[in-house]
């Protein structure tokens, strides 16, 4: 799944077109000015984090047999530990 902002200029940085593919599904959207003050909104956090909400809210067929071959590879796991460490040396 890759999801996109049409106006954020990262994504298509590559200047590739996404897979046709009955096991990839492309999601785009244009992100708007009001969701986040970054200079370039398009590209910030809050709204990729906003547009993924979008997607978890979807009944798009796409979405959603994409979202399926997804969390079935994680069906009946057990849930696992994360770690996060900063380190740093002064000098």
């Amino acid at each position: 799944m890759a999801i996109e902002h049409v106006n954020d200029p990262v994504p298509n940085a590559a200047g590739k077109v996404n897979p046709l593919a009955k096991n990839w599904v492309t999601v785009q959207r244009k992100a708007l000015s009001s969701e986040s003050a970054a200079p370039l909104h398009s590209h910030s956090l809050k709204s990729y984090r906003n547009t993924t909400e979008k997607v978890d809210a979807s009944k798009s067929y796409g979405i959603a047999n994409i979202r399926s071959q997804l969390l079935s590879q994680v069906n009946g796991s057990t849930v696992g530990k994360a770690l996060d460490f900063v380190i740093s040396r002064e000098f």
